[in-house]
C-alpha cells in the first residue's frame, strides 16, 4: 500500500494556530508518499527512528494492539525542511501505513499525527488540519487540538490560482521559536498579544478576498503578513529579504514566507495562465530554475478525522 499526503502554504497567520488566531492555508499537490520498500535498507537514519516512535505511539495509543515492525519509505516532492508542513506529511502518510497493516482506520492517523507532534512540540494543528482537508482553509487556533474550521473551498470550487515557490536555500530551523511564543503567551506579553491581534486581523482579510476571489486583496494581505512576521519578531534575514526583493521586481507579485521562519520557502499566487512567465522572469533574474516550483492547491484525505482536544495536558 501506498499513502500520498499533500503539503501546504500558509497564507496568513503563522503560528496563530496555537497562539489562538486565524489562520489561512492552502493545500499544494507538492506531496509526500509512503510506500513499503519491501527491505531492511532505510533511506535515512532519522527515518528509521521517526518509524520506530510512531510504531511505539501507536502502540501505547491502542493497548492491546500488536504493532509490527514496518519497513517504509518516505519521498518528499517538496523541500524539506521548507516550512510546507512536510514533516506533519510524513508523520500522517506513515501513521496511516502503520494502521492499515494494523487493520485499523488509516483516518485516525491525522488525529494521532497531531498528538505526536505536539507531544514534541507543543505547536499547532494547522498543518494537520490543513493537508487533510485540502483546499483552501481559514481556522481559529486554539492552545491544543486541531483548529476550528471557520471556512473552506474545495480545490475544485476555490480561485482558479496556481503557487509558486522559491526554495530559498536556507532550512527552516524552528529552533526554540515555539517555545518562546509559548514563553510569552504565558507571561501575558503586550508586545505578543497585539502582534496576534494585528496578524489575526491580516487573516481575516485574506480569507475575505479569498471568497471573493480578489487576488490583488489576497496578495496585499501576504504582503502585510510577512512584514509582521520580519518586523516584530525577526522570522526573516537579509538573504531572505533579498531574493524576495528580486522575484517581486522580476514578477510584480509579492511573495511571502511560509511556516514558521528564518528560512524555508517563498511563495506567491497567481493565474494558472501567467505559471510560464513567472518562471521565466525569475530565471531572468538569476533565480536558479531548480529552485522554482510550480504546483496547484491540491484535493485533501478522503475520510480524515480531526482530533478531539487533549486532555491533562495544560497549555
Amino acid at each position: 500500500m501506498t499513502s500520498v499526503v499533500a503539503t501546504r502554504v500558509c497564507l496568513a497567520g503563522d503560528a496563530l494556530d496555537y497562539l489562538g488566531g486565524h489562520t489561512v492555508c492552502a493545500a499544494i499537490d507538492l506531496p509526500t508518499t509512503v510506500t513499503d520498500i519491501g527491505r531492511s535498507v532505510w533511506s535515512s537514519p532519522e527515518h528509521e527512528t521517526l518509524t520506530r516512535d510512531l510504531e511505539q505511539f501507536v502502540r501505547d495509543a491502542y493497548r492491546g494492539v500488536t504493532v509490527e515492525p514496518t519497513t517504509l519509505a518516505a519521498t518528499c516532492t517538496a523541500p524539506s525542511p521548507g516550512g510546507l508542513g512536510t514533516s506533519s506529511s510524513i508523520c500522517i502518510g506513515v501513521l496511516r501505513e502503520i494502521l492499515r497493516r494494523c487493520g485499523m482506520d488509516p483516518a485516525e492517523a491525522v488525529s494521532l499525527a497531531y498528538r505526536f507532534e505536539f507531544e514534541r512540540t507543543r505547536g499547532g494543528g494547522v498543518d494537520h488540519l490543513s493537508i487533510a482537508r485540502g483546499g483552501w482553509l481559514f481556522t481559529l487556533g486554539c492552545d491544543s487540538g486541531l483548529p476550528t474550521t471557520i471556512g473552506f473551498r474545495s480545490a475544485a470550487d476555490g480561485p482558479p490560482w496556481s503557487v509558486t515557490l522559491i526554495d530559498t536555500g536556507l532550512s527552516k530551523d524552528c529552533g526554540d521559536a515555539i517555545g518562546r511564543f509559548r514563553r510569552l503567551q504565558r507571561d501575558h506579553c503586550a508586545g505578543l498579544q497585539s502582534y496576534v491581534h494585528d496578524l489575526d486581523a491580516v487573516s481575516a482579510q485574506v480569507w475575505e478576498a479569498v471568497v471573493e476571489r480578489e487576488l490583488k486583496g489576497v496578495l496585499a494581505g501576504m504582503d502585510q503578513a510577512h512584514a509582521l512576521m520580519r518586523d516584530r519578531y525577526g522570522l526573516s534575514d537579509p538573504r531572505i529579504e533579498g531574493l524576495r526583493d528580486a522575484a517581486m521586481a522580476a514578477t510584480g507579485y509579492v511573495f511571502k514566507l511560509t511556516g514558521s521562519g528564518n528560512g524555508g520557502c517563498l511563495f506567491t499566487l497567481h493565474p494558472r495562465e501567467e505559471q510560464a512567465t513567472l518562471r521565466a522572469a525569475l530565471i531572468k533574474a538569476d533565480i536558479q530554475p531548480t529552485t522554482v516550483y510550480h504546483c496547484e492547491v491540491a484535493e485533501g484525505l478522503d475520510g480524515f478525522r480531526a482530533a478531539p482536544p487533549l486532555v491533562g495536558i495544560q497549555p
